[in-house]
């Protein structure tokens, strides 16, 4: 079967016109991207609030308290006065009790 033999065989040729499903691919894989990047900024964005909500109720609060903590451990009594009690109101519940029992450490401190 040379060249010559299959060109003798050959009494027809078909064309298929896939220009459609080209472009059928092509529309399908600008979707699935856009919507892969919209899913990445709404996670982003997801991501930085909680982030902000973190902060605002966790971190921020827990700074406050550290910083009168070591206040304490440096005896530091001059700059704390009984009067000076810093309520975490806008903080996690486990925050808020936490510095309650250290406003009441602190005081029992003061009276020492």
């Amino acid at each position: 079967n040379t060249s010559t033999d299959l060109d003798e065989e050959v009494t027809s040729v078909a064309l298929l016109d896939t220009r459609h499903l080209n472009e059928q691919a092509a529309v399908n894989s600008l979707v699935i991207s856009w919507t892969v990047i919209l899913i990445i900024l709404v996670g982003m964005f997801t991501i930085t609030r909680d982030l902000g909500h973190l902060s605002r109720k966790l971190l921020e609060p827990l700074r406050v308290l550290a910083d009168e903590m070591q206040s304490i451990a440096h005896i530091n009594l001059a700059a704390i006065s009984k009067e000076e009690k810093v309520e975490v109101e806008q903080g996690a519940e486990e925050v808020q009790l936490i510095q309650h029992i250290f406003n009441k450490t602190k005081v029992a401190i003061i009276s020492w």
